[in-house]
């Protein structure tokens, strides 16, 4: 092993340049499966001060093959599996876990509403509708991202990070949601080749 600093300070300078400003950042996670335990494990790492991860569901072991947390973590629920690798990596983010599953809006706002930013990983459309719901009113901005099966991204979409050009899912035309060239080619792209 060789020395060197690994104190809180030393860590933190190493996160990035943008560090220093993602400390007083707090952002709300839902989902910490296969892509929010990435998602969760970057923004601490990049020095984000404070996230929320909201997730009910618990570490199975087929959860392991692409998850951020390994086989020590099966039967734990997935947002304590997340906060343990963070406070490991990237102890100066404070997490807050919620594992449970938002069934409304007013439940979604709450979890959201002290956060710069919402962040949807589930790939769970209803709760990416409520979050364009929410995002609309309140005008909290929200990224959405999900990945398909096989592990290619099936889709990121901001909502209001940029409000002049963002939509939320809601108001898009039907052909816009999910366009349907990027689904066939990923069901191209994970198919068996031949040959």
């Amino acid at each position: 092993m060789i020395p060197g600093p690994n104190d809180e300070r030393n860590l933190i300078l190493r996160a990035g340049s943008d560090a220093k400003l993602l400390q007083n950042c707090k952002a709300t996670l839902f989902g910490a499966g296969a892509l929010g335990g990435h998602v969760a494990l970057a923004l601490s790492q990049s020095g984000i001060g404070t996230l929320r991860i909201v997730d009910p569901d618990s570490m199975l072991p087929g959860n392991v093959a692409r998850h951020v947390a390994g086989r020590q973590s099966v039967g734990l629920k997935k947002v304590y599996a997340v906060r343990a690798l963070i406070e490991e990596r990237a102890p100066w983010t404070k997490t807050l876990n919620f594992p449970e599953k938002p069934r409304s809006r007013e439940e979604i706002w709450r979890r959201i509403r002290k956060s710069d930013i919402a962040i949807d990983s589930t790939g769970n459309g209803a709760l990416a509708n409520a979050l364009g719901y929410i995002d609309e009113k309140e005008k909290k901005p929200v990224v959405s991202g999900a990945l398909y099966r096989g592990g290619a991204v099936g889709r990121v979409r901001r909502y209001a990070l940029f409000p002049d050009v963002d939509q939320p899912i809601h108001r898009r035309e039907e052909s816009r949601r999910y366009p349907a060239n990027l689904r066939r080619g990923l069901r191209f792209a994970n198919s068996p080749s031949r040959g």
